[in-house]
């Protein structure tokens, strides 16, 4: 396979506590990062809560500095395949406000994989950029995985977001061939630290695998994912800039 360029790294805003969107995406444009994904549920900016003209101002200010290329929901997609009024609600609302960003996708968690689905709630489901995060063991199986095959099939415009950290521990045995099933489904990759760093072997198989589809020609977006206890925009950006060298040695 021949060897690329390092792509771009983009940062996920979970990684920087207490830096709202209007002073995060000017730091992050002076620090050269390429794009932003977004928390963009309760636990994070909570958008579906913010108001229009907050949300204008972000946009505006997002095309003078960093794009925000996904935001991220705290919703379960078991509550989403539930049907749950509640649920399909915050995603609908997510979905308008983080568009109005800029964001082509949702960011779900996958933690508890259902058993089937409601036909109304794959059709409402139908036509949203979703981004389906694996984030539990039971998501790493043969079953779950022919689950999210089928899934996937019915809902043309979702995908994966892999996460790295979540395949290194959560994958029963972290193989290249499993992290190749991943990547084929996935728009997304977060490198994630939670102050491990990468030395783990999901993390670099996961990468690969990434890298491979990527000389294929897939369209996949790298971000780094900043999770350990001090979450300071200094020690996120050493860590991000950690990250950067990992990813180019690894590539």
């Amino acid at each position: 396979m021949t060897r690329q360029g390092r792509p771009p790294l983009g940062l996920y805003s979970i990684g920087v506590r207490h830096l709202p969107p209007e002073q995060l995406l000017p730091w992050a444009a002076a620090q050269a990062v390429p794009f932003v994904h977004l928390r963009g549920g309760p636990r994070g900016h909570h958008l579906s809560e913010r108001a229009p003209a907050e949300l204008a101002a972000w946009r505006a200010l997002a095309d003078r500095t960093v794009p925000v290329t996904a935001v991220t929901a705290d919703l379960e997609l078991a509550a989403l395949l539930a049907d749950d009024p509640a649920a399909l609600a915050e995603l609908d609302a997510l979905a308008e406000r983080g568009g109005s960003l800029g964001a082509r996708a949702v960011r779900v968690l996958a933690t508890d994989p259902p058993e089937s689905w409601s036909r109304s709630a794959s059709a409402r489901l139908r036509g949203r950029p979703l981004l389906i995060e694996p984030h539990s063991p039971d998501w790493f199986t043969p079953e779950a995985l022919d689950f999210t095959d089928r899934l996937l099939d019915l809902l043309p415009e979702a995908a994966l977001l892999a996460d790295s950290l979540q395949f290194d521990r959560c994958a029963p045995a972290p193989d290249r061939a499993l992290a190749d099933r991943l990547v084929a489904r996935a728009a997304a990759v977060h490198l994630s630290d939670r102050g491990d760093g990468f030395a783990a072997p999901g993390h670099r198989l996961l990468l690969q695998a990434a890298r491979d589809a990527a000389a294929r020609g897939a369209q996949i977006e790298l971000a780094f994912e900043w999770t350990g206890a001090d979450r300071s925009p200094a020690t996120c950006l050493a860590r991000y800039r950690q990250a950067i060298t990992w990813l180019g040695d690894t590539w």
